[in-house]
């Protein structure tokens, strides 16, 4: 039996964005992934170590909104770094036009609203899945 894509979900800010990752979690889950719920307010290093760490072919990151993407650029630029441009970067927030553009420039696979997430990052996983990740 083929195994389940591996995800790493986490969420940035204090708990503001632990219903959205919760959504994330379970629609991902339903998808057939195999989730890694990594937390909230944790700092990009620890992110990235936990992608890593789990080999990951994704990871879903619940934002509180704009304020966060400077953190949310310096861990796609991190994650590239470490992992090249195997992994997929979903982000869920309420961004405004000018970060979304910010967020979409710099690579990030999959930008959706809150609630909007969950057929984009499915679609990830079938698509992990189907190359046999």
């Amino acid at each position: 039996m083929e195994s389940a894509s591996r995800v790493v979900v986490a969420g940035l800010g204090a708990e503001d964005g632990v219903g959205s990752a919760e959504v994330m979690v379970n629609a991902l889950r339903e998808a057939g992934a195999e989730v890694v719920y990594a937390g909230s307010s944790l700092d990009c290093e620890r992110i990235v170590a936990a992608v890593i760490q789990e080999d990951a072919c994704a990871i879903g990151l619940v934002a509180a909104g704009d304020g966060d993407v400077p953190e949310m650029l310096t861990l796609l630029r991190r994650l590239r770094e470490e992992c090249g441009d195997r992994v997929a970067f979903v982000a869920s927030g309420p961004f405004t036009g000018e970060a979304a553009a910010a967020l979409a420039a710099a690579g990030v696979t999959v930008l959706a609203r809150p609630g909007d997430v969950v057929d984009p990052a499915c679609g990830i996983v079938q698509r992990a899945q189907s190359r046999g990740e």
